[in-house]
């Protein structure tokens, strides 16, 4: 579905229930904004896609519709400039996506999902043989494999790291060689003729940051835990989708209302003299 596709999609539902809308990139940002809706006067539709939600909202900024809030991932905008390009309605998430946004902001429901879905004995042993807890682990895999699509992004490098094997990056980090080993992989699933970054453009890249959770996605954070749980943990072989729909189950309202998402929802929402979310 094109931005025009969703932006006549999106009004004409906007017309039958004039309730505010909270215009999503999927379904499943829907899942973790839904439950602390205020359902009487917003509700949230799902899009298509940041390109497609990012076509709407100039369209709807362009013809004057202020009841409907574009909300996307902000995924690397704000380093290449991307962000510049959007209208002003947009709202853009903290981190990289809303998943990284929650799980930044409440390390807890790692935990909990960690405890859920793995072996308590399991767990405990590798806790106490690496000494780091899983959420300093999720996040330190992630974000290996963040640094290199960062890389690939911002020097056009055009590597294929797309539902990135997160294992190898276990594997790695194990050997002492995180950086190497995902970068040895990334090469191989990527088509021949790629120049690649090095380890040494990865650690220089990194250095400056004074916060490197900016370059972990939410899809490599729940990539991570699922295999630390299958791998290591002693869990069963649960998929990353159903993960993934745990850890947006266990976010509460009290840990959301920390994201900029909300305040942003919150402020704007209160332009209408509502109350957008059911922890105000």
């Amino acid at each position: 579905m094109t931005g025009v596709d969703l932006f006549n999609a999106v009004m004409m539902h906007h017309k039958v229930d004039q309730r505010l809308v909270l215009l999503v990139e999927c379904s499943e940002d829907c899942g973790v904004v839904d439950p602390h809706l205020n359902e009487t006067d917003l509700q949230s539709y799902p899009g298509y896609g940041k390109k497609s939600v990012v076509e709407a909202a100039g369209l709807l900024d362009a013809n004057g519709v202020t009841s409907i809030a574009p909300i996307v991932d902000a995924d690397f905008d704000r380093f290449t400039g991307a962000d510049k390009t959007y209208t002003a309605n947009v709202i853009l998430t903290e981190f990289y996506d809303i998943d990284a946004d929650v799980m930044f902001h409440c390390p807890d429901m790692i935990k909990s999902v960690t405890y859920n879905f793995s072996s308590h004995a399991d767990y405990s042993a590798y806790s106490t043989t690496w000494s780091i807890s899983a959420a300093d682990l999720v996040t330190r895999l992630s974000l290996s494999v963040g640094v290199l699509r960062y890389l690939s992004v911002t020097h056009s490098v055009g590597l294929f790291l797309r539902n990135f094997p997160m294992h190898r990056a276990l594997d790695g980090f194990e050997a002492g060689s995180l950086h190497s080993f995902v970068l040895a992989m990334g090469v191989m699933r990527s088509s021949a003729g790629v120049t690649p970054p090095t380890v040494a453009d990865m650690e220089a890249t990194l250095a400056p940051w004074s916060d490197r959770r900016l370059l972990c996605s939410g899809h490599d954070l729940v990539g991570a835990l699922g295999a630390l749980i299958r791998g290591r943990w002693g869990g069963a072989n649960v998929g990353n989708e159903v993960l993934a729909g745990a850890l947006r189950a266990a976010v509460s309202c009290a840990c959301w209302s920390r994201t900029v998402v909300f305040a942003a929802v919150r402020d704007w929402a209160q332009t209408f003299g509502v109350v957008a979310w059911t922890c105000a």
